[in-house]
């Protein structure tokens, strides 16, 4: 009768203990997803653009109007996604062509480049790159000056002591408790 008590405890600890460790363990991370996207809140914005040669990626500061708008651009080769060497590079606005920016390699694959805006608002840029015998023409659209970073929500953090997963492990524990004492009340 004793082994038979025994085990019959024994289960109920390690069900108990399953049920503790997995809510006291809560979220830790580990359910994000990789490759996911930068969460709001990060120091740039970036937009990009491909075209069957090259890739482009274009990284910039929040911009007003009348200032100096300073952006890296990051430039590799679309089929084997090496990074461009030595390109010479000429950027415009697509809506006004007068809007004429400033290209500088910096590293390899790497480009500053600089230019004022006008106005706070929407725009789009015609990238003129010529690497090679390869030449391309490409749109960099949504460069959006005057437009703020969004601040990341505060995360949520529980102070009260009396948690819904606190709670349920004192339930569990109680009726374990329960289990426990009728068990030995009928032997």
């Amino acid at each position: 009768m004793l082994p038979v008590l025994i085990k019959k405890i024994f289960f109920f600890i390690i069900i108990f203990l399953q049920i503790s460790f997995s809510f006291a363990h809560g979220d830790d991370g580990h359910n994000e997803n990789f490759g996911a996207t930068n969460k709001a809140g990060s120091s740039y914005f970036s937009v990009s653009s491909v075209s069957n040669i090259f890739e482009l990626v274009l990284r910039y500061e929040p911009i007003e109007a009348g200032s100096l708008a300073k952006f890296k651009l990051f430039v590799s080769d679309f089929s084997t996604n090496l990074a461009i060497d030595s390109a010479k590079i000429e950027i415009t606005a697509f809506d006004n062509d007068k809007l004429i920016f400033v290209v500088k390699q910096i590293e390899l694959g790497i480009y500053s480049v600089e230019g004022t805006f006008p106005e706070n608002k929407g725009y789009n840029l015609v990238a003129n790159i010529s690497y090679g015998d390869k030449v391309d023409l490409i749109l960099i659209k949504g460069i959006e000056v005057g437009k703020k970073l969004s601040l990341p929500e505060e995360e949520k953090i529980e102070t009260s002591f009396f948690s819904w997963k606190l709670l349920f492990v004192f339930i569990a524990g109680m009726v374990f408790s329960l289990i426990i004492i009728r068990f030995f009340m009928k032997n």
